[in-house]
């Protein structure tokens, strides 16, 4: 145990490699989450997975900075990805649902184009 907290540090005072050492776990813990959330989350541009990108990107931050709990805020990030694995299955089934995860992208930026 000691040697994690001599790793990775705790509270907000951190010294530089105490943060990298987080920066890089997060980066890690990341890509997991984000292939657990699936393609869908960075390749669609729906609106939830917008929320999803900011949301992940707010919440990791604060793990390395030491802004926030490491354990929790991890544990609050992978909740998100659920979340938008669940709503995105969702969509799957739900017209009302898809419809509303589509609004914003189809139609006005058309038109703009079509105008110019």
């Amino acid at each position: 145990m000691s040697l994690l907290l001599t790793i990775f540090g705790e509270g907000r005072d951190l010294d530089p490699l105490q943060m990298s050492a987080r920066a890089v776990a997060v980066f890690f813990s990341g890509l997991v989450f984000i292939r657990i959330a699936g393609r869908r989350s960075f390749g669609q541009r729906s609106p939830f997975d917008y929320v999803v990108a900011i949301l992940l990107g707010a919440t990791l931050s604060r793990v390395i900075v030491g802004a926030s709990p490491a354990i929790p805020t991890v544990a609050a990030s992978f909740v998100i990805v659920l979340v938008h694995r669940i709503v995105a299955w969702a969509c799957v089934f739900s017209p009302k649902l898809e419809k509303a995860d589509r609004r914003g992208r189809e139609g006005s930026l058309q038109r703009w184009q079509v105008r110019r």
